[in-house]
């Protein structure tokens, strides 16, 4: 997957209308039932998915206060994972759920709680997730143009299996989840 750098902003409101993101490329995974773009600058690592509803699954919209890691059992949520020295055994990983509700992690360590912005939104087909990540929960810089670091990504309805981006589905990554994640 590739990550296009930007020198606009999206504004995080969970409408994928902003140029960067018409310009980025669109990944699908899931059966097609969800796609992702990516997006970079100097402060953000930014992310736009789109999530086509499950039939016969409840989006109640809940316009809960967001809180530092929420329960997302029995919600439609993605898990996204970064692996930057790609040496698939720690991570940084991020869900969100079609609330707006999110819960993250480093490696294991449920505690790690870092600043990132979130906005979602929802029609009557689908939900979608805006995102900005800043570098400096991250990593101490921004990665360079060519960089390659490991990206697993996971949908997992409030019913049904998970729907992996690639290889198996599990709770926590394995090696063969990961695929390459460069920056152009």
């Amino acid at each position: 997957m590739h990550c296009a750098h930007t020198d606009q902003r999206p504004l995080l409101d969970g409408v994928l209308d902003e140029k960067l993101w018409l310009a980025a490329k669109t990944q699908a995974w899931g059966g097609n039932s969800s796609q992702i773009r990516l997006a970079y600058d100097e402060e953000f690592f930014y992310l736009a998915i789109r999530c086509r509803k499950v039939a016969d699954e409840k989006y109640v919209s809940e316009k809960l206060p967001r809180s530092y890691d929420a329960d997302l059992a029995g919600q439609d949520h993605i898990r996204l994972s970064l692996d930057l020295d790609r040496d698939y055994a720690t991570y940084f990983q991020f869900s969100i759920d079609h609330r707006g509700q999110t819960a993250d992690r480093c490696w294991l360590d449920t505690s790690w709680n870092p600043r990132w912005f979130v906005a979602t939104s929802s029609d009557d087909t689908a939900w979608t997730v805006e995102a900005a990540i800043p570098w400096s929960d991250l990593t101490d810089k921004p990665p360079q143009p060519h960089a390659a670091w490991a990206l697993a990504l996971m949908r997992q309805p409030a019913t049904g299996k998970p729907k992996a981006w690639v290889g198996p589905t599990t709770k926590d990554p394995t090696p063969e989840n990961f695929g390459l994640l460069i920056f152009d």
